[in-house]
């Protein structure tokens, strides 16, 4: 669900597709421009497959925290390709 709210249990689930398997990269930052959470994969493995792939996010930045309710903007980028788009939490 977008919003979606974490602390309810609730994951973001961010679905992308790929022209070919390739190395991707997912980005969320929050409203200031600061990183909160990352994940990388490598070309042919899951999140770097050709075709669709989807990735969940928990709303926890890498040290366990959950995140405030807000707007983030998920950048994913890969080939070149760079897209992104808005993620609510509640």
């Amino acid at each position: 669900p977008n919003p979606f709210a974490p602390l309810k249990g609730q994951k973001a689930k961010i679905r992308y597709s790929l022209q070919a398997d390739s190395d991707a990269r997912i980005r969320i930052f929050d409203s200031f421009g600061l990183l909160v959470w990352e994940k990388s994969f490598s070309a042919g493995q899951s999140g770097g497959l050709e075709g669709p792939n989807e990735v969940a996010w928990d709303g926890r930045t890498p040290d366990g925290r959950y995140v405030s309710a807000d707007a983030y903007i998920c950048i994913v980028e890969s080939a070149g390709t760079k897209k992104q788009w808005v993620i609510g939490v509640r």
